[in-house]
């Protein structure tokens, strides 16, 4: 059952969509329920477990209800709460763990208040360390960049392995632009990478810190989630100057040594490969040799202490690092939003066209107008051939103001949805 306080009174809905009113807040007494979610904190009907998604002011709310293309606002929560339950049974599942914590904090606060440790004294940001082990023979230039504290802010950007890529203080990103590759290709991917990091060369005593690395590492599937969001909001919070775990100095160390480990998995494949992109957590190459990549991933590993997960593919579409389709999986542009439903018709577009179907001939089969819909925030605004209607509010959502269905696909021009379709494939390499 969810509820939805309005000054009308409480709009209660079932999961099989049916909607009911109750007139005052005591009439729910009688209703058994374990969960309550409201828009924001202050329209709380009760303190128990609780669910809170974004929240809007009333300008914004009815746009943004109506962009998820549902009736009402009750629809909207629902709707949100579904897209989102695994933010709720994550909660639930470390607080029953460790029964600490408050329900209405956002994630990384939730996970912050489940650990009673606190650092004994502030570190400096250059305080860093390198790990001893790491060694570079075709780019040390790189090892020296870190090396030299006064580099501390800047960025290196620089030619490795044929692919631009840039070094500096929250990762590492490189990527062959605007290309569309068939062959065989292998995505190497860093388990656990920060928390390992962490929990391998810089251990902290602390028992909860322990255990939920611990679960990360062992445990599989939805058991897991909990604890790989928990991992991963520890480290986040090493700067946050606010947080009782602010160490700047621990945070660069995972990082610097992050990306210097996996430049040298990159050194010991470039024979061997050839780098497609490289992010954060992995790699993914074109592979020349199989039998010798696999083999230097097995000695990076044993030097490392971490492991990898191998995946193999045979086609990926690449715009940059953060935007490309692999096997047909999208990441970045490409792929949809539910939450944010938002030019929808163009990404769907280029998927079809990945299956042998022209933008022309998609878009005479696409009649859910919905996909259509574009949204305007802030003071940006659309291009009105592709939405049919210039967008133009001030700040806030703003969803296309779409006429009647059948008027619309009888008047609509093409044109510009194609152009535009086409457009975003060049960026991917067609």
């Amino acid at each position: 059952m969810f509820y939805l306080k309005t000054t009308n009174g409480i709009q209660c809905m079932k999961l099989n969509g049916v909607v009911f009113q109750v007139n005052k807040e005591s009439d729910l007494d009688r209703i058994n329920t374990p969960v309550w979610i409201t828009w924001n904190w202050k329209t709380a009907l009760r303190n128990k477990i609780s669910y809170y998604v974004e929240e809007y002011n009333d300008k914004d709310l009815k746009e943004y209800v109506a962009s998820l293309g549902v009736k009402n606002e009750l629809e909207a929560l629902v709707k949100i709460f579904e897209l989102r339950k695994d933010t709720f049974n994550t909660k639930v599942r470390l607080w029953k763990e460790f029964k600490k914590s408050n329900f209405r904090y956002s994630m990384p606060r939730f996970i912050e208040c489940l650990i009673d440790f606190k650092f004994p004294k502030k570190t400096k940001e250059k305080d860093y360390k390198i790990l001893d082990f790491i060694k570079l023979k075709k780019y040390p230039y790189v090892l020296e960049f870190f090396k030299n504290k006064n580099n501390y802010g800047s960025k290196l950007d620089v030619m490795i392995a044929g692919v631009e890529h840039r070094f500096g203080w929250g990762g590492l990103h490189g990527a062959r632009k605007k290309v569309h590759i068939k062959g065989n290709l292998i995505h190497i991917d860093i388990n656990r990478n920060y928390p390992t990091l962490l929990n391998t060369y810089f251990p902290i005593d602390d028992p909860i810190i322990k255990k939920i690395h611990y679960y990360n590492s062992t445990k599989t599937g939805a058991e897991r989630i909990p604890y790989k969001l928990a991992d991963n909001a520890i480290i986040g919070k090493f700067k946050d100057k606010k947080s009782k775990l602010y160490n700047p100095a621990l945070n660069n160390s995972i990082c610097v040594n992050g990306q210097l480990i996996l430049l040298m998995l990159i050194e010991m494949l470039e024979p061997y490969s050839k780098i497609i992109q490289t992010n954060t957590d992995g790699i993914i190459i074109e592979a020349h040799n199989e039998k010798m990549i696999l083999e230097e991933v097995k000695k990076w590993e044993e030097i490392t202490r971490l492991t990898t997960k191998i995946s193999y593919h045979k086609e990926l579409l690449q715009k940059d690092v953060n935007n490309y389709i692999l096997d047909g999986k999208s990441v970045g542009y490409t792929k949809i939003n539910p939450l944010r439903y938002h030019g929808v018709v163009i990404k769907k577009a280029m998927l079809a066209y990945l299956d042998g179907v022209s933008p022309r001939e998609y878009l005479k089969t696409n009649k859910e107008i919905r996909d259509y819909q574009y949204l305007h925030k802030g003071q940006v605004y659309y291009n009105a051939g592709l939405s049919g209607y210039t967008l133009r509010d001030d700040q806030g959502y703003k969803v296309a103001d779409m006429p009647k269905v059948t008027s619309y696909f009888e008047k609509r021009d093409d044109r510009a949805y194609i152009e535009e379709i086409y457009k975003k494939l060049k960026e991917y390499g067609i």
